[in-house]
């Protein structure tokens, strides 16, 4: 499903289903993380939605995001502070993880990335998002643009 045109990277309140077929398989990904192979099942096999609610506060924009499976299972809570600070905390599915969140202009990303984008997206913003175990066993970045995303 497309998103509603009411949607921007300023606006991304709603409930947004995890479309795995746009990734390639998370299970090798998911073990780097140190998650275990029951969890890594129930995730492989599951429809996860992700209920995002982004308000500004303090002039700060913050994005909770809580990820549910079906059947009402919840899964983990993030939350985001859009102002580029690194933050820890521990999770019960990726351990002690550190990240920082923050906008950018999408014309300041790396090249590799953005070859394909329409004019009006390279001169757009995106969310980046950095992610991290506090121990150094992985790290990614997640930069969403106008709705897409490359991790």
């Amino acid at each position: 499903m497309a998103a509603p045109p009411s949607t921007s990277i300023r606006n991304l309140n709603g409930i947004w289903l995890l479309n795995k077929s746009l990734s390639g398989d998370l299970n090798e990904l998911l073990l780097l993380q140190g998650v275990s192979w029951l969890l890594r099942r129930g995730i492989a096999l599951s429809r996860i939605s992700l209920h995002k609610f982004q308000q500004i506060e303090n002039g700060v924009i913050t994005l909770d995001i809580h990820n549910i499976a079906p059947g009402g299972i919840k899964g983990t809570t993030e939350k985001r502070v859009l102002d580029g600070e690194f933050r820890e905390h521990k999770d019960y599915i990726w351990g002690h993880v550190k990240g920082r969140c923050r906008l950018a202009l999408t014309r300041n990303i790396d090249e590799k990335l953005s070859s394909d984008w329409s004019e009006e997206t390279r001169e757009g913003e995106c969310l980046v998002d950095e992610t991290s175990a506090v121990n150094g066993a992985w790290s990614s970045i997640m930069q969403r643009v106008q709705g897409e995303s490359s991790l």
